[in-house]
C-alpha cells in the first residue's frame, strides 16, 4: 500500500504503509484539489487551478505482492 502526500513546494511525497518516504516526484501545477490513482493504466490523475495532467507512475516491488504477504505478512 502507498500514500501521497502533496506539499505546498510543488512535490509529490510517497510513502509506504509504515508511513517511510520511499521518494518524491516534482509535480508542474500550483494547486491541487483532487488526486487520483488508477492502477490498471499506472497514472496518476491531478486537477487544480492550472488544469488536469496526468503523471505514469512505475510501481516496482521486490517481490510479487502475493509472495510478499507470504514472506512477511506485517509488510
Amino acid at each position: 500500500m502507498l500514500y501521497f502526500a502533496i506539499s505546498n513546494d510543488f512535490k509529490m511525497h510517497i510513502f509506504n504503509e509504515h508511513l517511510i518516504l520511499i521518494g518524491w516526484v516534482p509535480l508542474r501545477v500550483r494547486l491541487i484539489n483532487y488526486v487520483f490513482f488508477s492502477e490498471e493504466t499506472s497514472t496518476l490523475i491531478t486537477g487544480g487551478i492550472d488544469g488536469c495532467y496526468m503523471f505514469g507512475i512505475t510501481v516496482r516491488s521486490k517481490y510479487d505482492p502475493k509472495q510478499a504477504i507470504m514472506l512477511d505478512p506485517t509488510g
